[in-house]
């Protein structure tokens, strides 16, 4: 059981450092998450087969995700509106949060299955590697001066 959880936050980690970064001033997301697995390949030293494996995980995982980021403009205009009506109090606040849980704890099951498929893609040495680079682009960090 351990090992079960240490795995998957290491490779949660790993998804994170993939897609979690934002795209660079005058970047879109589209051309982040292009970069991103490009970056990851080379530093992985992926072969083929890895990156059209990794490739079709991370579209599995955007294409799963993108409703939970399509609700992110529709939650900002209500909290704007709670913030101009003097709506916000405790329990407007916690009604919001417990949404967005539900909505997270349906998708967790299909996100622990990606973290442990693109783990599964990696050697011992590129898992090594994995773990060096998450410590390296710890997140809310952006990328490294090298870049």
């Amino acid at each position: 059981m351990k090992r079960i959880l240490i795995l998957t936050a290491f490779l949660a980690a790993f998804v994170i450092l993939i897609s979690g970064c934002g795209p660079r001033e005058g970047q879109n997301h589209e051309e982040h998450m292009k970069f991103a697995m490009w970056h990851v390949s080379n530093e992985l030293q992926l072969n083929e087969e890895q990156k059209d494996r990794m490739q079709g995980i991370m579209s599995e995982v955007k294409d799963k995700m993108s409703s939970m980021h399509d609700d992110r403009d529709e939650t900002q205009k209500r909290v704007v509106e709670m913030v101009r009506s003097g709506d916000v109090n405790e329990q407007s606040v916690n009604a919001m949060i417990d949404e967005k849980l539900a909505k997270f704890e349906e998708v967790r099951p299909f996100i622990v299955a990606k973290v442990v498929e693109l783990y599964s893609i990696l050697n011992s040495e590129q898992r090594e590697k994995a773990a060096d680079l998450m410590e390296k682009h710890k997140p809310g960090q952006g990328y490294p001066s090298e870049f």
